[in-house]
């Protein structure tokens, strides 16, 4: 899991890991979210990086100023929530969004993004 500040950062991010295959996730949250930090510890367990090899995470703190822009343009009204995106022709496309702490769902998207 990458922090990320601004969107400069993002789409940094975005194209560093289009080449390799990535299944990319945007990952919205806030230090004192609990459910934010329940999430946080599930994405940096061992055990579920190995399970979801190809998974990477940018996080964004909606606390952060340098985020405002991206809060309004991904809609982020609860936390927290995370946004498949892919790159079709230099533009990012979000290809689902789980607003909420709802691991399996997030497990689910991964897999389902993978078989495509």
């Amino acid at each position: 899991m990458k922090k990320l500040c601004g969107i400069e950062e993002l789409d940094d991010f975005i194209l560093g890991n289009i080449e390799n295959k990535a299944v990319i996730c945007i990952y919205f949250g806030a230090e004192w979210c609990g459910p934010c930090k329940q999430l946080k510890n599930k994405l940096l367990d061992p055990e579920i990086i190995k399970s979801m090899p190809k998974l990477v995470v940018g996080y964004l703190d909606v606390d952060d100023e340098i985020n405002n822009n991206l809060v309004n343009k991904y809609d982020i009204s609860s936390l927290p929530t995370q946004v498949f995106i892919k790159l079709d022709k230099n533009k990012v496309i979000p290809v689902s969004k789980i607003e909420g702490y709802n691991f399996e769902k997030l497990k689910h998207e991964y897999d389902e993004y993978i078989s495509n």
